[in-house]
C-alpha cells in the first residue's frame, strides 16, 4: 500500500515536472 502511494506521488511529481518543462 505504501509503495503504491509512493508511486502515485512520484507520477504526480513527474507530471508536474513535464508540465513545467513543456511550458
Amino acid at each position: 500500500m505504501k509503495a503504491c502511494r509512493k508511486a502515485t506521488f512520484f507520477v504526480r511529481q513527474a507530471t508536474l515536472c513535464l508540465s513545467l518543462y513543456d511550458r
